[in-house]
Protein backbone atom coordinates (compact mmCIF):
# COMPACT_ATOMS: atom_id res chain seq x y z
CA UNK A 1 0.00 0.00 0.00
CA UNK A 2 2.41 2.36 1.16
CA UNK A 3 5.78 3.58 -0.96
CA UNK A 4 9.24 2.07 0.41
CA UNK A 5 10.72 5.90 0.99
CA UNK A 6 10.46 8.90 0.17
CA UNK A 7 13.92 10.80 -0.57
CA UNK A 8 14.74 14.43 0.51
CA UNK A 9 13.44 17.04 -1.92
CA UNK A 10 9.98 14.42 -2.76
CA UNK A 11 7.49 16.88 -0.72
CA UNK A 12 5.28 17.66 -4.26
CA UNK A 13 5.56 14.21 -4.99
CA UNK A 14 4.64 13.60 -1.43
CA UNK A 15 1.55 16.03 -1.47
CA UNK A 16 0.91 14.29 -4.89
CA UNK A 17 0.32 10.76 -3.06
CA UNK A 18 -1.66 12.18 -0.19
CA UNK A 19 -3.71 14.35 -2.81
CA UNK A 20 -4.39 11.33 -4.86
CA UNK A 21 -4.90 8.91 -2.15
CA UNK A 22 -7.51 11.46 0.05
CA UNK A 23 -9.46 11.55 -2.93
CA UNK A 24 -9.59 8.10 -3.76
CA UNK A 25 -10.13 6.71 0.31
CA UNK A 26 -11.51 9.97 1.80
CA UNK A 27 -9.91 12.58 4.65
CA UNK A 28 -11.57 10.28 7.20
CA UNK A 29 -10.44 6.98 6.05
CA UNK A 30 -7.11 7.92 5.06
CA UNK A 31 -6.65 9.21 8.32
CA UNK A 32 -7.16 6.32 10.12
CA UNK A 33 -5.08 4.06 7.38
CA UNK A 34 -2.24 6.50 9.06
CA UNK A 35 -2.70 6.17 12.32
CA UNK A 36 -2.90 2.34 12.13
CA UNK A 37 0.16 1.90 9.75
CA UNK A 38 3.48 0.83 11.00
CA UNK A 39 5.60 3.13 12.99
CA UNK A 40 8.43 3.83 10.35
CA UNK A 41 11.57 6.32 10.58
CA UNK A 42 11.50 10.04 9.93
CA UNK A 43 12.48 9.63 6.32
CA UNK A 44 9.54 7.55 5.03
CA UNK A 45 6.48 8.39 2.57
CA UNK A 46 4.09 7.42 5.43
CA UNK A 47 5.94 9.76 7.77
CA UNK A 48 5.48 12.74 5.31
CA UNK A 49 2.21 12.18 4.52
CA UNK A 50 1.51 12.57 8.18
CA UNK A 51 2.85 15.65 8.30
CA UNK A 52 0.84 17.10 5.11
CA UNK A 53 -2.24 15.61 6.47
CA UNK A 54 -1.80 17.42 10.04
CA UNK A 55 -0.84 20.60 7.63
CA UNK A 56 -3.80 20.12 5.77
CA UNK A 57 -6.29 19.90 8.71
CA UNK A 58 -5.14 23.20 10.13
CA UNK A 59 -5.04 24.88 6.49
CA UNK A 60 -8.87 23.89 6.56
CA UNK A 61 -9.70 25.04 9.64
CA UNK A 62 -10.23 21.65 11.50
CA UNK A 63 -10.85 21.98 15.37
CA UNK A 64 -9.34 19.34 17.61
CA UNK A 65 -13.06 18.06 18.06
CA UNK A 66 -12.93 17.48 14.62
CA UNK A 67 -10.14 15.45 14.47
CA UNK A 68 -11.05 13.79 16.94
CA UNK A 69 -13.89 12.55 15.38
CA UNK A 70 -12.24 12.27 12.05
CA UNK A 71 -9.52 9.58 14.00
CA UNK A 72 -12.72 7.93 15.36
CA UNK A 73 -11.65 8.21 18.80
CA UNK A 74 -15.02 8.77 20.21
CA UNK A 75 -15.66 5.55 18.67
CA UNK A 76 -14.06 3.25 20.93
CA UNK A 77 -15.93 4.36 24.25
CA UNK A 78 -13.45 4.19 27.15
CA UNK A 79 -10.83 2.34 25.00
CA UNK A 80 -9.56 5.59 23.70
CA UNK A 81 -5.94 4.88 25.32
CA UNK A 82 -5.19 1.97 23.30
CA UNK A 83 -6.33 3.26 19.94
CA UNK A 84 -3.23 3.65 17.63
CA UNK A 85 -4.90 7.28 16.84
CA UNK A 86 -4.43 8.92 19.15
CA UNK A 87 -0.85 10.21 18.73
CA UNK A 88 -2.10 11.75 15.27
CA UNK A 89 -4.71 13.87 17.97
CA UNK A 90 -2.24 14.75 20.09
CA UNK A 91 0.07 16.13 17.66
CA UNK A 92 -2.52 17.76 15.98
CA UNK A 93 -3.02 19.94 19.56
CA UNK A 94 0.31 20.18 20.71
CA UNK A 95 1.48 24.20 20.67
CA UNK A 96 3.74 26.48 22.40
CA UNK A 97 0.49 27.45 24.30
CA UNK A 98 -1.19 23.96 24.47
CA UNK A 99 0.17 21.20 26.56
CA UNK A 100 -1.01 17.71 24.49
CA UNK A 101 -1.12 15.64 27.42
CA UNK A 102 -3.03 18.16 29.85
CA UNK A 103 -5.47 18.97 27.05
CA UNK A 104 -6.18 15.10 26.37
CA UNK A 105 -6.99 15.24 30.41
CA UNK A 106 -9.70 17.86 30.06
CA UNK A 107 -11.18 16.05 26.74
CA UNK A 108 -11.32 13.08 28.61
CA UNK A 109 -12.88 14.85 31.61
CA UNK A 110 -15.48 15.81 29.51
CA UNK A 111 -16.51 12.58 29.13
CA UNK A 112 -15.63 10.43 31.97
CA UNK A 113 -15.24 10.86 35.81
CA UNK A 114 -11.63 10.58 37.62
CA UNK A 115 -12.20 7.22 38.67
CA UNK A 116 -12.88 6.11 35.03
CA UNK A 117 -9.69 8.00 33.85
CA UNK A 118 -8.00 6.26 36.03
CA UNK A 119 -9.19 2.59 35.00
CA UNK A 120 -8.36 3.35 31.48
CA UNK A 121 -5.23 4.37 32.45
CA UNK A 122 -4.47 1.46 34.12
CA UNK A 123 -5.50 -0.68 31.12
CA UNK A 124 -3.52 1.49 28.62
CA UNK A 125 -0.02 0.94 30.66
CA UNK A 126 1.18 -2.16 28.87
CA UNK A 127 -0.53 -0.99 25.16
CA UNK A 128 0.30 0.80 22.38
CA UNK A 129 -0.01 4.15 23.81
CA UNK A 130 2.01 3.00 27.03
CA UNK A 131 4.20 6.67 27.14
CA UNK A 132 0.99 8.48 26.86
CA UNK A 133 -0.83 6.53 29.68
CA UNK A 134 2.18 7.00 32.26
CA UNK A 135 2.48 11.04 31.29
CA UNK A 136 -1.53 11.03 31.72
CA UNK A 137 -1.77 9.77 35.42
CA UNK A 138 1.27 12.02 36.00
CA UNK A 139 -1.07 14.81 34.23
CA UNK A 140 -4.17 13.84 36.92
CA UNK A 141 -1.93 13.73 39.82
CA UNK A 142 -1.04 16.89 39.35
CA UNK A 143 -4.18 18.11 38.44
CA UNK A 144 -5.49 17.02 42.41
CA UNK A 145 -2.38 18.39 43.79
CA UNK A 146 -3.24 21.76 42.26
CA UNK A 147 -6.76 21.27 43.98
CA UNK A 148 -5.05 20.81 46.98
CA UNK A 149 -7.22 16.97 47.10
CA UNK A 150 -5.50 14.91 50.21
CA UNK A 151 -4.77 11.62 50.08
CA UNK A 152 -7.70 9.94 51.49
CA UNK A 153 -9.90 12.64 49.51
CA UNK A 154 -8.45 11.08 45.94
CA UNK A 155 -8.64 7.80 47.85
CA UNK A 156 -12.82 8.11 47.93
CA UNK A 157 -12.38 10.00 44.67
CA UNK A 158 -11.70 6.53 42.92
CA UNK A 159 -13.64 5.09 44.67
CA UNK A 160 -11.54 2.41 46.68
CA UNK A 161 -13.47 2.93 49.57
CA UNK A 162 -16.11 0.96 48.18
CA UNK A 163 -14.08 -2.05 47.29
CA UNK A 164 -14.19 -3.38 50.63
CA UNK A 165 -12.49 -6.79 50.80
CA UNK A 166 -11.33 -6.82 47.04
CA UNK A 167 -9.27 -3.46 47.77
CA UNK A 168 -5.74 -4.95 47.19
CA UNK A 169 -6.83 -6.22 43.95
CA UNK A 170 -8.42 -3.40 42.97
CA UNK A 171 -5.95 -2.12 39.98
CA UNK A 172 -6.29 1.60 40.29
CA UNK A 173 -5.04 1.44 43.89
CA UNK A 174 -1.23 1.79 41.91
CA UNK A 175 -2.28 5.29 41.18
CA UNK A 176 -3.17 6.26 44.79
CA UNK A 177 0.46 4.92 45.58
CA UNK A 178 1.81 7.19 43.21
CA UNK A 179 -0.09 10.14 44.77
CA UNK A 180 0.41 9.93 48.12
CA UNK A 181 4.39 9.52 47.51
CA UNK A 182 4.02 12.51 45.12
CA UNK A 183 2.56 14.46 48.34
CA UNK A 184 5.59 13.18 50.49
CA UNK A 185 3.03 13.65 53.61
CA UNK A 186 1.77 9.92 54.45
CA UNK A 187 2.81 6.87 54.19
CA UNK A 188 0.48 5.01 51.69
CA UNK A 189 0.68 1.69 54.12
CA UNK A 190 -0.23 3.59 57.32
CA UNK A 191 -2.92 4.99 55.33
CA UNK A 192 -4.11 1.56 54.73
CA UNK A 193 -3.85 0.01 57.68
CA UNK A 194 -6.06 2.97 59.06
CA UNK A 195 -8.51 2.70 56.43
CA UNK A 196 -8.70 -1.03 57.23
CA UNK A 197 -9.39 -0.70 60.96
CA UNK A 198 -12.36 1.77 60.23
CA UNK A 199 -13.28 -0.71 57.60
CA UNK A 200 -13.98 -3.32 60.22
CA UNK A 201 -11.54 -5.52 58.89
CA UNK A 202 -9.91 -7.39 61.16
CA UNK A 203 -6.24 -9.25 60.83
CA UNK A 204 -8.01 -12.60 59.34
CA UNK A 205 -9.74 -10.81 57.35
CA UNK A 206 -6.80 -8.62 56.38
CA UNK A 207 -4.57 -11.84 56.15
CA UNK A 208 -6.90 -13.53 53.38
CA UNK A 209 -6.76 -9.99 51.87
CA UNK A 210 -3.26 -10.09 51.49
CA UNK A 211 -2.82 -14.07 50.58
CA UNK A 212 -5.42 -12.77 47.78
CA UNK A 213 -3.95 -10.40 46.27
CA UNK A 214 -0.23 -11.68 46.47
CA UNK A 215 -1.50 -14.08 43.73
CA UNK A 216 -2.30 -10.85 41.61
CA UNK A 217 0.39 -9.65 39.39
CA UNK A 218 -0.36 -6.23 39.17
CA UNK A 219 -0.81 -5.53 42.86
CA UNK A 220 2.07 -8.15 44.51
CA UNK A 221 4.14 -5.98 45.37
CA UNK A 222 1.55 -3.65 47.53
CA UNK A 223 0.41 -6.93 49.35
CA UNK A 224 3.80 -8.48 50.14
CA UNK A 225 5.08 -4.82 51.17
CA UNK A 226 1.94 -4.52 53.45
CA UNK A 227 2.40 -8.06 55.14
CA UNK A 228 5.99 -7.48 55.73
CA UNK A 229 5.17 -4.01 57.55
CA UNK A 230 2.58 -5.69 59.56
CA UNK A 231 4.66 -8.22 60.50
CA UNK A 232 7.43 -6.18 61.44
CA UNK A 233 10.05 -7.07 58.86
Amino acid sequence: MWPKSAKRGRLPADRAIFKTMAAHYGDDELARMLATAKRTSRDTVVYQLKEIQQKSWKESGKSADDVYAILQLDAGGQNVLNNPGLPAWLSYVKSPSTDYIEALLLKLREQYDDVTVAKMIVSSQSGVNKRISGQLEKELSTAWRKNHITEMEVFQLLKLNDAGTTLLKNPILEIWFHYVWKMKRNDPYELLVSWFKKAGIDDAGLGKMIATAKQDDRNYWIAQTLEQRLSGK
